[in-house]
């Protein structure tokens, strides 16, 4: 047995000799860029229990001021129909709760910077946006997270925010 982990800080756990960890990557055959890009800001994703700072930065950026002067879309759920009635996107626009990964990738391509929020308990997550997004041609604003310059060079492929310099 081998067993890959998506969160470094899993690796070990599973009880088995072989484990490494090997964050998932992006079909680059359904993502890829665009020559439209015709709105601004775009974010992903699950904005249930393990990702609470997902839905955190949504509220903000549907909150800002950004969100009055920029497009701004979002497709996610918390997969709960009563619970996304409690979101408070602002002015972004709440396109879907789910999209095939076709569709997802066109978004991604269409939207001149992507916002990337990680999953609230993983210590060392990278998740498949992270690559997608600069593989979709789009400035990818993601956490400051350290461990996520081991795969892309920050500033250069993506570009880090801390939480209070998120809008």
């Amino acid at each position: 047995d081998h067993v890959f982990f998506v969160d470094r800080e899993d690796v070990g756990t599973a009880g088995v000799a072989r484990n490494e960890w090997l964050p998932l990557g992006y079909d680059d055959e359904i993502y890829f860029p665009s020559e439209e890009k015709d709105f601004d800001i775009f974010m992903s994703g699950s904005i249930g229990p393990l990702y609470t700072r997902r839905r955190h930065f949504l509220e903000i950026l549907g909150a800002s001021e950004l969100s009055r002067k920029y497009h701004v879309k979002f497709i996610g759920t918390t997969g709960f129909r009563l619970k996304d009635l409690l979101i408070r996107t602002g002015r972004v626009e709440w396109v879907s709760k789910r999209v095939s990964p076709e569709m997802l990738a066109r978004f991604q391509a269409r939207a001149r910077v992507c916002v990337n929020i990680h999953q609230d308990d993983g210590k060392f997550s990278v998740n498949p946006s992270f690559f997608s997004i600069p593989g979709s041609g789009t400035c990818q604003l993601a956490e400051d997270k350290k461990h996520l310059g081991e795969f892309l060079e920050p500033g250069k492929e993506f570009q880090e925010f801390r939480d209070e310099d998120f809008i």
